[in-house]
């Protein structure tokens, strides 16, 4: 069943709310200081330039994913497709399996 708008919302801003707490204190322990007196002008436009990279780069995984996934798939159709006695190319596609999880799990 899928989540109400509501229950997206709750999910996105607990999400942020504990992300956003470990990264402030991780950075008060490693750059110590008031947070407000920070250069909030220059730190703005440095993260808005890291922001901009990592969408290129989020951009190139999601096109490489995929192609993975597309291959994938037609690995699984072709293996359905065998007659049943010809062995599936079971070690190919869990590879396939994989490299696909990998490339989730750096987006």
């Amino acid at each position: 069943m899928p989540l109400t708008p509501r229950e997206q919302l709750d999910i996105i801003n607990g999400d942020f709310e504990l992300e956003n707490n470990a990264k402030f204190i991780d950075g008060q322990a490693e750059h110590g200081g008031n947070f407000f007196d920070k250069p909030t002008v220059q730190n703005i436009r440095h993260e808005v330039i890291d922001l901009v990279n990592y969408t290129h780069v989020l951009a190139g995984h999601r096109r490489v994913l995929l192609c993975e996934l597309e291959e994938f798939h037609s690995m699984l159709v072709l293996a359905n497709e065998l007659p049943k006695d010809i062995p599936t190319p079971w070690k190919d596609i869990l590879d396939k399996v994989v490299k696909v999880k990998k490339l989730v799990s750096d987006l």
